[in-house]
C-alpha cells in the first residue's frame, strides 16, 4: 500500500531538519555531510585511499574531491583525530 502524501511530506520534513541539525553540528569542528563522507571512506579502508580510489568510492571524478569541495585534507585529519582520539588518517595522492 502506498503511503499518504502527508505521512510522506511529514517524513521529508523530519529528515530534512535531522539533516540540517546534523550539518550545523558537523560545522562546529569544520565539516560537512560530503567531507564526513570522505572520511569514512577513507577509514573503511583502512586510513589510507589514493586519491582516485576514494573519487571512484564517491562515484565522482577526482576534481570533484580537489576543486569542489575545497578539502583541506589535514584539517579533515585533525578533526577525525579529534572525534576518535585512536584512529589516524592518511590520505594518499596518487
Amino acid at each position: 500500500m502506498a503511503a499518504q502524501p502527508s505521512r510522506l511530506y511529514a517524513l521529508l520534513h523530519a529528515a530534512g531538519t535531522a539533516e540540517a541539525h546534523i550539518e550545523a553540528e558537523l560545522d562546529t569542528i569544520g565539516l560537512s555531510m560530503a567531507k564526513l563522507v570522505a572520511l569514512s571512506a577513507i577509514a573503511g579502508a583502512g586510513g589510507r585511499l589514493p586519491l582516485g580510489q576514494l573519487a571512484e568510492r564517491l562515484s565522482c571524478v577526482r576534481s570533484n574531491i580537489t576543486q569542489n569541495w575545497s578539502i583541506d585534507w589535514r584539517r579533515m585529519a585533525w578533526s577525525l583525530a579529534n572525534l576518535r582520539p585512536a584512529t589516524a588518517v592518511r590520505v594518499s595522492r596518487r
